[in-house]
């Protein structure tokens, strides 16, 4: 025995069976939070518009205006995920599922890497079960897991990796770089590095000008929160955007883990990252979505102030058995599909293609896709703030709903929301097809067409039958 706690010698070691037995649990909290990357179903509905993107650009054209939809077909669009887009489309759809689970699983050992200190077991484990509490919307298909992936790697190389390496400031800017192409929350990348030394964030900032779209990314990104014009609409129409809800008990925890971590850096006085605690934490207050960054930027930092004032205690590496769990996992777990609940692929031979339909929001990219034109769809950047509001009256029934799908022609609705769908066949709307709770309806009395048809559709294939806004 070797001190007062009565654990024996050997059990202190990183190899002991306790610190062996620490280091599984530790595996375990990440494999409980990201594991479900490679069994849940494909649901999220910016893959295929990025599907039907990046098949544009492998068939060598590069798409800059809003062709997918009939409503606002000559829109400018800023497509700020070519590298997604690039990679899902050569992969195809039915191995979507499999980047996913590569992409999260790789994150899960970042973070592993991250909060493993050798000497600090319950530091280690309190700071994981911060992850997963803050990680929400990093463990699907979507870019912005991608872009964690990313952040975890040049976290990585910001925290773990020792500063006589003088390359690893460079490699980190570089990355950012390529976040850049990957997901808009590559700003954060800039301010890191320029928290660490102020010549590296303009280094970084000018390696993001390197993207298809140079500077008019920039003004994609930060105009979200700053006055650009979909602004209100992505506020109050998509979750993760909406403020963080304290009328949850989880949304009470996620503020406390926020407010712990503030504590924690204050009281070590590591200003820097107070810093991008105060304002990513004002940002993960007004919108959900940026807890995820918060956590994967800040992980490192807060596990050595939780490390000086918990109790020693040693702990093997969690990321080889991390990474065994997540290749039996990858071996044994189904090939995910997609949603069949939430895309009704049965209906769409009943689909117009020249139609004016107006499909619910999260429709819009699965429809492009398949070749059929939607009024709008998730890239909701692209879409004037009137359709965008008209949209939204439908799909809410607020008042003048009736008068909006009249002034937009509408000439169908594919819809699964019951009270809408009531609403529309009380005012005479007739089912023509339906499936799994959704319904194609037609309006009681002949539409008439407006002078300017809508723009012929992609065909099946994602590609546009007609070359405006390609390059």
């Amino acid at each position: 025995m070797c001190d007062a706690c009565g654990i024996n010698r050997a059990d202190r070691r990183p190899g002991g069976p306790v610190s062996l037995l620490l280091a599984a649990a530790a595996a375990g909290l990440l494999w409980l939070s990201f594991a479900q990357a490679w069994w849940n179903p494909i649901q999220d509905p910016d893959v295929f518009w990025q599907l039907w993107a990046g098949r544009q650009m492998l068939a060598g054209e590069f798409p800059r205006t809003n062709t997918f939809s009939w409503t606002a077909p000559d829109t400018p669009w800023v497509p700020h995920e070519p590298l997604v887009a690039l990679s899902y489309a050569a992969a195809g759809l039915e191995h979507v599922g499999l980047l996913r689970g590569i992409v999260v699983s790789l994150s899960a050992g970042m973070l592993a890497v991250l909060a493993w200190r050798r000497e600090a077991a319950w530091a280690t484990l309190f700071a994981l079960c911060g992850c997963l509490v803050l990680v929400i919307y990093g463990r699907s298909e979507r870019a912005l897991s991608w872009g964690n992936l990313v952040l975890a790697a040049i976290a990585c190389l910001v925290y773990r990796v020792p500063a006589r390496h003088r390359w690893r400031m460079p490699l980190a800017a570089a990355l950012v770089g390529v976040w850049a192409n990957v997901h808009g929350s590559f700003v954060l990348g800039v301010l890191m590095l320029g928290l660490v030394h102020w010549r590296w964030g303009p280094l970084a900032a000018g390696l993001c000008l390197f993207n298809p779209s140079g500077w008019k990314l920039y003004a994609l990104v930060l105009g979200y929160g700053v006055g650009h014009e979909a602004q209100a609409f992505v506020h109050q129409a998509i979750p993760e955007w909406y403020p963080l809800d304290l009328t949850t008990p989880l949304g009470w925890l996620r503020l406390i883990c926020l407010l712990a971590a503030g504590y924690l850096l204050m009281r070590d006085r590591q200003w820097r990252w107070v810093v991008l605690w105060a304002l990513v934490g004002i940002l993960a207050v007004r919108h959900q979505r940026f807890f995820d960054v918060l956590c994967i930027a800040l992980l490192a930092p807060v596990t050595d102030a939780l490390a000086r004032r918990l109790p020693a205690r040693q702990i093997a590496h969690p990321a080889p058995l991390l990474a065994a769990a997540m290749f039996v996992t990858a071996i044994v777990s189904p090939r995910p599909a997609v949603d069949a609940t939430m895309y009704p692929d049965p209906l769409l031979h009943d689909l117009p293609r020249e139609a004016r339909l107006w499909n619910e929001f999260h429709l819009g990219g699965w429809l492009g896709y398949h070749g059929r034109r939607c009024y709008w769809d998730p890239r909701n950047d692209c879409y004037p703030p009137d359709v965008l509001q008209d949209g939204l009256r439908i799909a809410k029934r607020w008042p003048g709903w009736g008068e909006a799908l009249e002034r937009r022609r509408i000439e169908a609705v594919l819809a699964s929301d019951a009270a809408l769908l009531a609403a529309l066949e009380a005012d005479g709307w007739t089912a023509t097809a339906s499936h799994e709770g959704f319904k194609l309806l037609r309006p009681p009395h002949p539409v008439s067409r407006a002078a300017s048809a809508p723009s012929s559709a992609p065909d099946e294939r994602g590609s546009s039958a007609r070359p405006a806004g390609t390059q």
